[in-house]
């Protein structure tokens, strides 16, 4: 019980002294925010203060210049005055003198523009490449010449004509082949006569056409270095 009594007591002291810090720390808090108030109001009365003392300058120069622009107003006109006839001298002075440089300008440049010779061209080639076409005939497979054999047929008024059916020497079928169609199966089947009549035929090339030309250099116009141009 004892040891229950001292825990409870420690417990309360030390609830206790937090409770008193909190407070200390709302106060120290209160008080710096009101000296953090109170010095902005300071500044704020120094800037308006500051503001107030620079527009009463401005307005002291102001017045200070008028002041002065008044007086350069008079000054001036009494040298105005008091120079006009000095200008007028002057302005008949210059006017001269302008006469006297124009007429010397006007005879230099004659001088000069009579001087200088005028611009003669030096021509020179432009040249430039262009296509020359060459359409050639390319034989794949040239022409052929075709022998062949006609067989005659007899007519009714007991001739023989050469109107017979022709085999031509190609593919593989040879001379020997023809003898061999004449020998077993015509003159034994059909009484033929053995002979027959020399044909031929052509077979036309394969060909395809091509461009074979070539690329050609020529002069398409003039130039001189100063760029004037002109045709060929």
């Amino acid at each position: 019980m004892k040891k229950r009594n001292i825990l409870t007591i420690l417990a309360l002291i030390l609830i206790i002294l937090f409770i008193i810090l909190f407070v200390i720390f709302l106060l120290n808090k209160r008080k710096d925010n009101n000296e953090n108030k109170n010095i902005l109001v300071e500044n704020e009365n120094i800037v308006e203060n500051q503001t107030s003392l620079d527009e009463n300058i401005v307005e002291e120069n102001s017045d200070s210049e008028n002041v002065e622009n008044i007086e350069n107003v008079k000054n001036d006109e009494n040298s105005k005055n008091s120079g006009n006839s000095e200008d007028t001298e002057n302005v008949t002075i210059k006017e001269n003198e302008n006469k006297s440089i124009e007429s010397s300008e006007n005879n230099s440049s004659q001088s000069s523009s009579s001087a200088q010779p005028a611009h003669v061209h030096f021509w020179k080639d432009h040249t430039t490449q262009r296509w020359v076409s060459n359409i050639v005939t390319v034989v794949d497979t040239p022409a052929q010449t075709i022998n062949g054999a006609q067989l005659y047929t007899l007519h009714s008024d007991g001739e023989w004509y050469s109107d017979g059916e022709i085999y031509w020497f190609e593919n593989g079928f040879t001379i020997d082949d023809l003898k061999k169609i004449i020998i077993k199966d015509k003159i034994k089947n059909e009484r033929y006569i053995g002979n027959y009549v020399n044909r031929t035929k052509t077979i036309p090339a394969v060909t395809h056409t091509e461009d074979q030309g070539y690329w050609e250099t020529y002069v398409d116009y003039q130039y001189c270095d100063c760029g004037a141009r002109r045709g060929v």
